[in-house]
């Protein structure tokens, strides 16, 4: 199906749209060049988001490519609680600790996805949450909600029917995320949630209780993302090791690198359209270069994208040296202690005999990070990287 809006028909042909709520209306304003205000939101519950979470960070970035203006909730309220969606069984409490250091986390996987600017607002939902009283939200909120309707809920009728634990404070949590978008819309105009396929329910009730709650009128817009599978059935985001996590402190650049590296040939296509920058032609065109070579190119490009491009240099040339030049290479770990030139770090190595030799030959253009030529300034930085120095000497250099 074409839309009039360009955004849309992007959305489409990358394969992430499931469904939409109020689709003909957004179409006509998204065609129409108006800027709306959208929101997805992340709980708590781990300090890095993880390659599941890969699809709403990139649609999140698509929209703010066409100039939209982007909140993102953290649940420091609803992580309380825990969003039983897709759970079998309740999850473990997090402390208000545990909360806070997984925030600052995830901010930085965000971060990593979308240009911080003026039209990106980051809100904790604990801010407006902790303000009401247990009695207030009962009368303001809860008084809004059927129960006979959230007994249907998936989420909810899933537990029961299998007879698994539901705690009460569970059973709240659709009422909690259904404030979030009122607020957002009496707030900040935000009239757009997105979320995975499994919060459907959670967006239908916010748009619900903003058309019985609030005094503002106004178009009111929903749409859920795609469950991403690979060929072999799993989800997006595991791997035999366990999950891809998106913050370096949890998984190293070079094996989110290899994750994308290694994944089976029928996944490359929908990958490069969900995980990259290209456009569906681009796409096409790629595809015609040998299944390694397109493998390579989107496993540089997704880790570029999270992790920057120097990283992902770093990551497939070191890719090349183990598994295709087969060069004996050295693993130098070097362990950061403040501030170091890298004629310092070097010469610590025992890579040259005195700290003026080294000089020397970066002054001669001989060493080479990440196939970049250095300067006797270079600041050196935690990473992993590829040190070429002279013309055959070459290590993988990992500096914590």
């Amino acid at each position: 199906m074409k839309y009039k809006s360009d955004l849309l028909n992007e959305l489409c042909d990358r394969g992430i749209v499931k469904e939409f709520i109020n689709l003909a209306k957004l179409d006509e304003r998204l065609a129409g060049g108006d800027k709306i205000c959208l929101y997805a939101g992340f709980d708590l519950t781990s300090d890095s988001l993880h390659a599941g979470n890969l699809v709403v960070l990139k649609t999140l970035q698509i929209f703010q490519k066409h100039g939209h203006k982007i909140i993102v909730i953290f649940g420091g309220a609803t992580t309380k609680i825990g969003d039983p969606s897709g759970k079998d069984e309740t999850r473990l409490m997090k402390t208000v600790d545990e909360i806070q250091k997984n925030k600052e986390g995830i901010i930085k996987s965000v971060s990593k996805f979308l240009k911080i600017d003026q039209n990106v607002i980051f809100l904790d939902n604990d801010t407006w949450m902790s303000r009401m009283s247990y009695i207030d939200f009962l009368r303001d909120v809860g008084s809004h909600f059927s129960v006979n309707k959230m007994l249907s809920m998936e989420s909810v009728k899933l537990r029961l029917e299998r007879e698994s634990h539901m705690s009460f404070i569970e059973f709240n949590y659709m009422l909690l995320q259904a404030y979030d978008f009122y607020y957002l819309w009496d707030n900040f105009d935000c009239c757009m949630q997105i979320g995975g396929s499994e919060q459907w329910g959670n967006i239908v009730n916010g748009i619900d209780l903003i058309g019985k709650k609030s005094a503002k009128k106004g178009d009111i817009f929903g749409m859920t993302i795609n469950l991403i599978t690979r060929s072999d059935g799993k989800k997006m985001g595991k791997s035999e090791q366990g999950s891809v996590w998106l913050n370096s402190d949890k998984m190293s650049s070079f094996d989110y690198f290899q994750y994308f590296r290694n994944i089976s040939d029928q996944d490359v296509v929908k990958f490069l359209l969900l995980f990259t920058k290209f456009s569906k032609n681009e796409v096409d065109e790629i595809v015609k270069k040998d299944i390694n070579e397109q493998k390579k190119i989107l496993a540089f490009e997704a880790t570029s994208d999270c992790h920057g491009e120097s990283e992902a240099k770093a990551a497939l040339e070191r890719a090349i040296l183990e598994f295709e030049n087969k060069t004996a290479t050295q693993e130098l770990i070097y362990k950061l202690n403040g501030e170091k030139s890298i004629v310092d770090v070097l010469f610590e190595l025992n890579l040259f005999p005195s700290k003026g030799e080294c000089r020397k030959m970066i002054q001669a253009n001989g060493v080479v990070i990440n196939d970049e030529k250095i300067a006797i300034e270079y600041k050196v930085l935690v990473g992993d990287f590829v040190l070429k120095i002279g013309k055959k000497k070459i290590f993988l250099l990992k500096i914590t």
